[in-house]
Protein backbone atom coordinates (compact mmCIF):
# COMPACT_ATOMS: atom_id res chain seq x y z
CA UNK A 1 0.00 0.00 0.00
CA UNK A 2 1.98 3.23 -0.85
CA UNK A 3 2.16 6.28 1.61
CA UNK A 4 0.09 9.27 1.60
CA UNK A 5 2.83 11.80 2.33
CA UNK A 6 0.04 14.68 1.79
CA UNK A 7 -0.06 15.99 5.04
CA UNK A 8 3.51 16.12 6.06
CA UNK A 9 5.77 19.28 5.36
CA UNK A 10 7.43 17.22 2.12
CA UNK A 11 4.01 16.41 0.68
CA UNK A 12 3.00 19.88 0.89
CA UNK A 13 5.85 21.14 -0.67
CA UNK A 14 5.82 18.53 -3.67
CA UNK A 15 2.19 19.45 -4.10
CA UNK A 16 3.09 23.21 -4.41
CA UNK A 17 5.94 22.61 -6.76
CA UNK A 18 3.91 20.15 -8.77
CA UNK A 19 1.36 22.55 -9.23
CA UNK A 20 2.84 25.25 -9.78
CA UNK A 21 5.07 23.33 -12.95
CA UNK A 22 2.18 22.47 -13.91
CA UNK A 23 0.01 25.52 -14.15
CA UNK A 24 3.36 27.39 -15.96
CA UNK A 25 3.67 24.53 -18.49
CA UNK A 26 -0.10 25.22 -19.40
CA UNK A 27 0.96 29.22 -19.39
CA UNK A 28 3.54 28.70 -21.71
CA UNK A 29 1.55 26.44 -23.75
CA UNK A 30 -1.35 29.00 -24.02
CA UNK A 31 0.95 31.97 -24.48
CA UNK A 32 2.83 30.41 -27.13
CA UNK A 33 -0.65 30.03 -29.02
CA UNK A 34 -1.10 33.31 -28.40
CA UNK A 35 1.93 34.52 -30.18
CA UNK A 36 1.20 32.15 -33.15
CA UNK A 37 -2.20 33.28 -33.63
CA UNK A 38 -1.15 36.88 -33.40
CA UNK A 39 1.32 36.25 -36.08
CA UNK A 40 -0.70 34.16 -38.08
CA UNK A 41 -3.08 37.89 -37.91
CA UNK A 42 -0.01 40.24 -38.67
CA UNK A 43 1.81 38.62 -41.16
CA UNK A 44 2.01 41.67 -43.24
CA UNK A 45 2.70 44.10 -40.90
CA UNK A 46 6.14 44.34 -39.39
CA UNK A 47 7.41 47.02 -37.01
CA UNK A 48 6.47 48.00 -33.63
CA UNK A 49 2.36 47.13 -34.21
CA UNK A 50 3.30 43.71 -34.60
CA UNK A 51 5.64 43.45 -31.53
CA UNK A 52 3.64 45.10 -29.57
CA UNK A 53 0.44 42.72 -30.42
CA UNK A 54 3.18 39.81 -30.07
CA UNK A 55 3.86 41.21 -26.27
CA UNK A 56 -0.04 41.78 -25.71
CA UNK A 57 -0.45 37.77 -26.91
CA UNK A 58 1.91 37.02 -24.46
CA UNK A 59 1.07 39.44 -21.31
CA UNK A 60 -2.66 37.94 -22.01
CA UNK A 61 -2.25 34.34 -23.14
CA UNK A 62 0.11 33.40 -20.46
CA UNK A 63 -2.05 34.62 -17.60
CA UNK A 64 -4.64 32.79 -19.16
CA UNK A 65 -2.24 29.70 -19.42
CA UNK A 66 -2.38 29.65 -15.60
CA UNK A 67 -5.68 29.81 -14.77
CA UNK A 68 -6.73 27.42 -17.27
CA UNK A 69 -3.76 25.39 -15.84
CA UNK A 70 -5.19 25.60 -12.34
CA UNK A 71 -9.20 24.60 -12.98
CA UNK A 72 -7.06 21.56 -14.78
CA UNK A 73 -5.96 20.59 -11.74
CA UNK A 74 -9.20 21.14 -9.53
CA UNK A 75 -11.06 19.64 -12.48
CA UNK A 76 -8.79 16.31 -13.59
CA UNK A 77 -6.07 16.10 -10.77
CA UNK A 78 -8.79 16.79 -7.75
CA UNK A 79 -7.01 19.00 -5.64
CA UNK A 80 -8.77 20.61 -3.02
CA UNK A 81 -8.72 24.46 -3.43
CA UNK A 82 -9.92 27.45 -4.14
CA UNK A 83 -10.41 28.60 -7.78
CA UNK A 84 -11.57 32.28 -7.43
CA UNK A 85 -8.35 32.69 -5.16
CA UNK A 86 -6.31 30.89 -7.62
CA UNK A 87 -7.09 32.75 -10.21
CA UNK A 88 -6.95 36.28 -8.41
CA UNK A 89 -3.53 35.34 -7.93
CA UNK A 90 -2.44 35.02 -11.24
CA UNK A 91 -3.94 38.22 -12.20
CA UNK A 92 -2.46 39.89 -9.28
CA UNK A 93 1.09 38.29 -10.17
CA UNK A 94 0.33 39.90 -13.31
CA UNK A 95 -0.37 43.37 -12.25
CA UNK A 96 2.66 43.33 -9.60
CA UNK A 97 5.18 42.18 -12.32
CA UNK A 98 3.62 44.97 -14.80
CA UNK A 99 3.58 47.54 -12.15
CA UNK A 100 7.13 47.09 -10.16
CA UNK A 101 9.05 46.64 -13.60
CA UNK A 102 10.23 50.35 -13.24
CA UNK A 103 10.29 50.87 -9.89
CA UNK A 104 12.25 47.68 -9.23
CA UNK A 105 14.42 48.90 -12.45
CA UNK A 106 13.43 45.06 -13.57
CA UNK A 107 13.01 46.57 -17.43
CA UNK A 108 16.98 47.72 -17.76
CA UNK A 109 17.40 43.84 -17.72
CA UNK A 110 14.84 41.97 -19.75
CA UNK A 111 16.01 38.38 -18.55
CA UNK A 112 15.39 39.37 -15.27
CA UNK A 113 12.05 41.03 -15.95
CA UNK A 114 10.94 37.67 -18.12
CA UNK A 115 12.27 35.65 -14.84
CA UNK A 116 9.78 37.31 -12.50
CA UNK A 117 7.19 37.24 -15.17
CA UNK A 118 7.24 33.87 -15.98
CA UNK A 119 7.90 32.90 -11.71
CA UNK A 120 5.14 35.52 -10.12
CA UNK A 121 1.84 34.30 -11.71
CA UNK A 122 1.98 30.51 -11.18
CA UNK A 123 3.22 30.86 -8.07
CA UNK A 124 0.70 33.47 -6.56
CA UNK A 125 -1.53 31.72 -8.08
CA UNK A 126 -0.76 28.70 -6.60
CA UNK A 127 -0.67 30.29 -3.09
CA UNK A 128 -4.18 31.35 -4.15
CA UNK A 129 -5.70 28.05 -5.07
CA UNK A 130 -3.91 26.21 -1.76
CA UNK A 131 -4.79 29.33 0.57
CA UNK A 132 -8.25 27.11 1.45
CA UNK A 133 -6.40 23.96 2.77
Amino acid sequence: MPRNNSGTTVGKIGKFIKITLGTATVGISLGLIAVLLVSLFMKESVGFAALGLALGGVLIGYPVGVIVGIILTKKVFHYRGSLLLGILGSILGLIITVATAEPLNLNANVNVLFAVFLLSIPILCTIGFLLKN
